[in-house]
């Protein structure tokens, strides 16, 4: 056995199970439980305003919060 040489060898699973546990993330506080990471599909809706974007998200804490993006948040 040890004296067998595997020239190339493949292992998809890691290379999937890598791309599985990746996600983009938003950085989001919350009154109740501090600052939380925040997956997309936590996201209820988007509002687009004068003042920004308006981030609507349901948070692990149970409340759905309100968070402003954008550039035009950013200036206030």
């Amino acid at each position: 056995m040890a004296d067998l040489l595997r020239t190339w060898s493949v292992l998809p699973l890691v290379l999937a199970s890598w791309r599985v546990q990746t996600q983009p993330m938003m950085l989001i506080h919350c009154p109740s439980l501090g600052d939380e990471l925040i997956p997309p599909r936590r996201i209820h809706s988007l509002t687009n305003t004068d003042h920004g974007i308006l981030m609507r998200i349901n948070c692990y804490c149970g409340r759905r919060h309100v968070v402003r993006t954008g550039r035009r948040a950013q200036a206030l």
